[in-house]
């Protein structure tokens, strides 16, 4: 679910946000600054989390195709490169 070497920055982010959440409930008294500093905190947490996050992906395999002409050329002897397709240029190979 997160990064593992994100763990001890989380734990202290949310130290750091309870930490806050009680100062900012015991000291200060104007409800609307209390409430905005409570959501800023909540925003900064989750914050953290959004970027440690480790999402499951799904990869998908490019398939390779092999022109015919290419075999026929092979099969006499030429040096010729195959042509492929889906993959990068550094990736082909010459026969």
């Amino acid at each position: 679910m997160f990064h593992k070497e994100g763990f001890k920055i989380i734990l202290v982010a949310a130290l750091i946000m309870v930490g806050g959440l009680l100062l900012i409930d015991n000291f200060i008294h104007v409800f609307w600054l209390q409430k905005s500093l409570m959501i800023l905190l909540l925003v900064f947490f989750v914050l953290v989390l959004q970027f440690f996050r480790d999402p499951k992906r799904n990869t998908v395999l490019r398939s390779i195709q092999i022109n015919d002409i290419d075999h026929h050329h092979a099969e006499n002897g030429q040096r010729v490169g195959l042509a492929l397709r889906g993959l990068l240029p550094k990736d082909i190979k010459y026969l």
